[in-house]
């Protein structure tokens, strides 16, 4: 039995059976996928630490329950990759360090991955998009800096990540341009529950 932390947006649906019934659960950054992976390493019987963030929140917030812990720290809606999540990742870097985590697993490439591998803890990065080329989209809107800014700071990320999945041929592909020489690179697609 591992304790693993898992870094990123969750869903509180798959985690219902390991909190406390009846608790006022805040809005969480949500990705219905990380929250069945963390239910599904439970299942198995390891210890779950899982690191979110929240637009609703001002302060942190821990939600514990049977083996599962979820932090949640407070995100700013607006401009926080303008100085590359400075303030959600020294929350999270700090709850990670402190958590007693055997490994992290940290999802996407950007404050929940930097705040893991800034912990010291091992790190495993599994990248759901590709920072080389989300940016594209988004040309010609309002959203193009904030979206700029972003893939920089992950382009930076995965070139710092020793251990990447990618969910696709496509995306690793495209890691492989900033991930270091030594990089362990890997591809696993995105689970889906089978029904």
């Amino acid at each position: 039995i591992v304790h693993i932390g898992v870094a990123g947006p969750t869903s509180w649906n798959a985690l219902r059976p390991w909190l406390p019934e009846g608790k006022d659960l805040p809005p969480v950054f949500t990705f219905p996928l990380i929250g069945r992976l963390a239910a599904g390493l439970r299942e198995q019987g390891h210890t779950i630490t899982i690191f979110t963030t929240s637009t609703a929140l001002t302060s942190p917030a821990v939600v514990e329950g049977k083996a599962v812990r979820v932090f949640i720290a407070p995100m700013r809606p607006k401009r926080s990759a303008y100085d590359f999540y400075r303030k959600e990742r020294l929350l999270l870097e700090r709850a990670m360090r402190s958590s007693g985590c055997d490994i992290l697993h940290a999802h996407w490439c950007y404050e929940f991955a930097a705040a893991a591998l800034d912990s010291g803890r091992p790190t495993l990065v599994t990248a759901h998009d590709n920072p080389n080329e989300e940016h594209h989209f988004t040309r010609w809107t309002r959203s193009y800096p904030f979206w700029w800014f972003r893939c920089f700071f992950g382009r930076v990320t995965v070139r710092r990540s020793p251990f990447l999945t990618a969910v696709s041929p496509y995306v690793i592909k495209n890691l492989r341009r900033n991930a270091g020489a030594d990089a362990r690179v890997r591809v696993i697609p995105n689970g889906l529950a089978s029904e």
